[in-house]
C-alpha cells in the first residue's frame, strides 16, 4: 500500500497511538521508524506511548497505561514487546478492557481475539540452522535462547532442537547444549561467561543466539579473551538483522526481520481496520536468513572490497556520532543536576535540545506524583508545563509555569503540532513526577530515554526543594505566631504575678488592719478593764468577771477565725469534703441566706494538696463575692464528674456581674485570683451569668489529674 486507499481518504483526520516498551533498542525503534514514515506519508497523526514495566504481578497487566480519554484515537497499535515478561498473552479482555470501543492491532506476537501482525520466521530459522550443519558441518552446538516463556523464543528454540535432534540420530559426533539469556546484551554475556567457565576445553563450534542484541554480547565477550583461548574462534550466528549487525567486523549473519516494514503495513493494517475491511486475526511479514561472515563464509563479489571500505567508513561515522552524543547528554546530566530552579531547568533545555536537532519537545511535571499502579485518569491529572519547543524554538517564558490538566495541554499539543508525538513518562523516587512529549531524527531516541532519567530526578529536587521551602515559610510564620503567643502569654503571666503581688500585699494590709482595728482593739480594752478591776477598792462581783470572760472568749473566737481564713487548717484534719462543708455553713450563718452544698465526687478518687488548696480558695473567694456584691438569697457549690472532667460549679441568685455595682468586675482583683490559681492546677476557668438571674463561677479540672485512693 503506497498510495492512499479510498478508505483513507473518506476519513478527514486519523490518530493513532503506537504503544510500546521503550525507544532505546533496535527492535523498538525500527518498527517505530517504519510506523512513522507511513504515517507521514499519509498525514496520519501518531502518539508513541513508552511503558518500561508492564506489570505489576505476573499474569497481571498494570493498570498504567493511559485510558481511552488520555488517548483520544482512532486506533491503538500495540507492540507485544510490552507484555514481554508475561508468561502468557492470551488475555484479549484485559487489554480491551483498556481502551474499550477502540480498535487495537497487536504487532509482534499473535493474542486471540485481536487482529494481529507478526514475522514469519520459522522458516529462516530452519535454513540458518541447516545451513550450519549441511554447508559447515558444525559438530558441537550451543544455543542461547531468550525469555523461556516468549513465543518467539520458544518456537525459535524449538526449530533448532527439533532439526538438530533429527540429524543426531544418524551423526553420532553431532551435540549439542542450550542456555537462557533475556534477549539482552549485558545478560548474555554474563550467561556466557557463566558457562565458558565451566566448559573451557570443550569450545562449541558454534554458538546460535535467538536475537542480535545478544549475539553483540556473546562477540564482545569471545573479542576481549586472548586470542588462543580455545573458545575464541567460534562462529556466531543471531536473529533480527538490527542495523548493527552488519557494522560488526566479521558481519553478523543472521535472519533479517523487516521491521520497518511491518510498521508500515501495521498502519495500513489498522486504517483497513478503521474503514471496517474484513480481515484475516492473523497477518505476517516474512523473514529472511542473510549470510555473512560470523558463520564462517568468506563472502567475496565484486563489491566486497567497496563494502568492507563503506562499512568501515560507516562504523567510523556512528562511532564519532555516538561520542558526541555521548558527550552532550554528559554535558546535559551535569547542567540538570546543578539547576536548582525551573528557570534552570528550562534553559538547559533550551540551550541543548538545538544541538541535538529535536525541535519540538514538550516538559510537564506532575504537582502530585502516582505510583506504576495507579490508573493514569487524564482528565483529573494536574501538570505543570515547565518548558515548552516549537518549530525550534521556545515558546515557554522564563518565570512563567503554566498550570493545567494533562489532556488540555496534549490535545493543545497535537492541535498546534500535528504528527508524530513520542511520549514517555518520567519515573523517579516518588513515582511518576512528569512527562516528556517529543520528535526527533531516529538516532536520538535512545538518548532521550537516558537522558530522561536525570529530568525526572531534576524535577522530583524542584518538587522536593519547593515543599521544604513551603514548610519552612509555614514553620517560620507557625515559630512566628507562637512567639508571638508566648509573648502575650508572658505579658499576661507578667500581669498576673502583679495582680498577685498585689493581692497578697492587700491581704496582709487587711489582715493587719483587722488585727490592729479589731484584736488589738479588744486586748486594749480587755487591759483597760482589767487594770480598772486591779486598781477598784471594791471586790469584782461575779457578774463583773462573767463581762470579762465573754470579752476574752469573743476575742478568741475572732482571732481563731482569723487564723482559719489565712490558711485552712480543715483541709488536714477533716479533709476537702468536709472543709467545704464548713466553709458552705460558715457562709450561709454570716449572709443569712440558704447554701446548698453537694459532693459527687467517686471515693475513689482525691484532690491533691496543690488542687485542694486552690479550689478551697476558689470556693472562698466566690462564696465572699457572693456575700459582698451578689444580694443574693440561694447559693450552692457542687463538686461532680462530667464525662472525663470534675466539675466545681458555684451558683447564685443574685444580681448578676452586670448588675454588681462594681465596673469590670471580671478583670477585678478576686477573678484574676480564681483565674490564677486555676492555671496553677492546670483547670480551666469560667464565668458566666445565670439565668434568669444571677452568676456561676465554674472550674474544670481533668479526671487523669486527680490522685487514686
Amino acid at each position: 500500500m503506497n498510495e492512499k486507499s479510498p478508505e483513507i481518504t473518506n476519513k478527514k483526520h486519523v490518530k493513532l497511538a503506537l504503544v510500546l516498551n521503550i525507544l532505546d533498542e533496535e527492535y523498538q525503534t525500527s518498527i517505530f521508524s517504519g510506523i512513522k514514515h507511513r504515517a507521514k506519508e499519509l498525514s496520519i497523526e501518531i502518539n508513541c506511548l513508552q511503558h518500561e514495566n508492564a506489570l505489576i504481578a505476573p499474569n497481571t497487566l498494570i493498570t498504567k497505561f493511559p485510558d481511552k480519554s488520555f488517548l483520544n484515537v482512532d486506533g491503538v497499535i500495540l507492540l507485544t514487546s510490552v507484555f514481554s515478561d508475561c508468561p502468557t498473552l492470551q488475555d484479549s479482555k484485559s487489554i480491551k478492557k483498556l481502551w474499550p470501543g477502540i480498535p487495537i492491532l497487536s504487532v509482534g506476537q499473535q493474542i486471540n481475539g485481536i487482529p494481529s501482525l507478526s514475522i514469519r520466521s520459522l522458516n529462516a530459522m530452519e535454513k540458518l540452522t541447516k545451513h550450519l550443519l549441511n554447508h559447515h558441518k558444525y559438530k558441537k552446538f550451543l544455543y542461547m535462547s531468550g525469555l523461556e516463556d516468549h513465543v518467539d523464543s520458544k518456537e525459535r528454540k524449538e526449530i533448532f532442537e527439533k532439526i538438530l535432534q533429527s540429524k543426531m540420530k544418524k551423526d553420532p559426533e553431532l551435540s549439542y547444549d542450550c542456555i537462557t539469556g533475556d534477549f539482552s546484551e549485558v545478560i548474555a554475556r554474563e550467561q556466557l561467561a557463566a558457562y565458558i567457565d565451566t566448559h573451557r576445553n570443550t569450545p562449541a563450534d558454534v554458538i546460535v543466539c535467538a536475537n542480535d542484541n545478544m549475539a553483540l554480547g556473546v562477540y564482545k565477550y569471545l573479542k576481549s579473551q586472548n586470542g588462543r583461548h580455545p573458545w575464541s574462534k567460534c562462529a556466531v550466528t543471531g536473529f533480527d538483522d538490527i542495523p548493527q549487525a552488519e557494522m560488526e567486523i566479521p558481519a553478523l549473519t543472521t535472519v533479517r526481520q523487516p521491521l520497518s516494514e511491518m510498521g508500515i503495513k501495521a498502519v495500513d493494517y489498522m486504517l483497513e481496520i478503521l474503514a471496517g475491511k474484513e480481515r484475516d486475526y492473523q497477518a505476517y511479514v516474512e523473514s529472511k536468513l542473510v549470510i555473512r561472515e560470523s558463520c564462517g563464509c568468506k563472502v567475496k563479489n565484486a563489491k566486497t572490497k567497496f563494502h568492507s571500505e563503506n562499512q568501515i567508513t560507516t562504523i567510523q561515522r556512528k562511532f564519532f556520532r555516538s561520542e558526541q552524543f555521548l558527550r552532550q547528554m554528559s554535558h546535559i546530566a551535569q547542567q540538570l543536576n546543578s539547576c536548582s530552579h525551573t528557570d534552570g531547568l528550562m534553559y538547559t533545555m533550551d540551550s541543548n535540545l538545538a544541538l541535538l536537532g529535536i525541535d519540538d519537545f514538550a516538559l510537564y511535571a506532575f504537582p502530585n506524583p502516582f505510583t506504576d499502579v495507579t490508573p493514569i485518569n487524564s482528565q483529573k491529572l494536574k501538570a505543570e508545563e515547565l518548558f515548552l519547543r516549537r518549530d525550534g524554538k521556545r515558546v515557554t517564558q522564563y518565570g512563567k509555569v503554566k498550570t493545567g490538566t494533562f489532556t488540555n495541554f496534549l490535545a493543545k499539543l497535537s492541535d498546534e503540532t500535528p504528527g508524530t508525538h513520542v511520549v514517555k513518562l518520567l519515573h523517579a523516587t516518588d513515582g511518576i513526577v512528569g512527562c516528556i512529549i517529543y520528535d526527533g531524527p531516529m538516532v536520538m531516541h535512545p538518548y532521550i530515554c537516558s537522558i530522561s532519567t536525570n529530568i525526572a530526578q531534576t524535577i522530583l529536587r524542584l518538587q522536593t526543594m519547593a515543599k521544604t521551602e513551603k514548610h519552612s515559610f509555614q514553620l517560620e510564620k507557625a515559630v512566628e505566631k507562637r512567639t508571638k503567643e508566648l509573648i502575650e502569654e508572658n505579658n499576661r503571666r507578667i500581669e498576673v504575678e502583679a495582680e498577685v503581688l498585689k493581692i497578697s500585699e492587700m491581704e496582709r494590709q487587711r489582715f493587719s488592719t483587722d488585727l490592729h482595728d479589731d484584736i488589738c482593739q479588744r486586748l486594749a480594752g480587755l487591759a483597760m478593764l482589767c487594770r480598772c478591776y486591779s486598781t477598784s477598792e471594791k471586790q469584782i462581783t461575779r457578774e463583773q468577771m462573767v463581762e470579762l470572760t465573754e470579752l476574752i472568749t469573743d476575742t478568741l473566737q475572732t482571732t481563731r477565725q482569723y487564723a482559719h481564713n489565712s490558711f485552712p487548717v480543715d483541709l488536714d484534719s477533716l479533709g476537702m469534703k468536709d472543709s467545704l462543708s464548713n466553709l458552705c455553713n460558715t457562709f450561709a450563718t454570716q449572709s443569712k441566706s440558704e447554701c446548698d452544698y453537694q459532693w459527687n465526687l467517686p471515693e475513689n478518687r482525691m484532690f491533691t494538696r496543690p488542687q485542694a488548696i486552690n479550689i478551697f480558695r476558689i470556693v472562698q473567694e466566690a462564696l465572699q463575692n457572693t456575700m459582698k456584691h451578689a444580694r443574693a438569697t440561694k447559693t450552692s457549690v457542687k463538686i461532680f464528674v462530667q464525662k472525663k472532667d470534675v466539675i466545681i460549679r458555684i451558683t447564685d441568685n443574685g444580681q448578676g456581674i452586670a448588675n454588681s455595682g462594681k465596673s469590670k468586675r471580671k478583670e477585678g482583683i478576686g477573678m484574676k485570683s480564681m483565674q490564677y490559681r486555676a492555671d496553677q492546677i492546670e483547670a480551666d476557668f469560667r464565668i458566666k451569668e445565670n439565668s434568669p438571674s444571677g452568676t456561676i463561677i465554674e472550674i474544670a479540672l481533668k479526671e487523669e489529674k486527680l490522685q487514686k485512693n
